[in-house]
């Protein structure tokens, strides 16, 4: 399945956030996007193991914007 991905850079710029806005809760907060999206993996992968008895919601295209 795949899932939209949000990138956004801190006001500051010394951090970016990845979120997936089909999944709450589920965002990181790091350095570099690589380290974000490494995260923000991980915080998937939980999210789909902690709700592994309920159906999934229908797939959707994978979209990385950076803004």
């Amino acid at each position: 399945m795949e899932f939209p991905v949000l990138i956004q850079p801190s006001p500051a710029g010394d951090s970016v956030q990845a979120f997936c806005p089909d999944l709450p809760g589920c965002s990181a907060t790091a350095t570099s996007v690589d380290e974000a999206l490494e995260v923000l993996g991980r915080r998937i992968n939980d999210y789909f193991a902690r709700d592994a008895e309920e159906a999934l919601p229908p797939g959707m295209r994978r979209t990385v914007i950076v803004l």
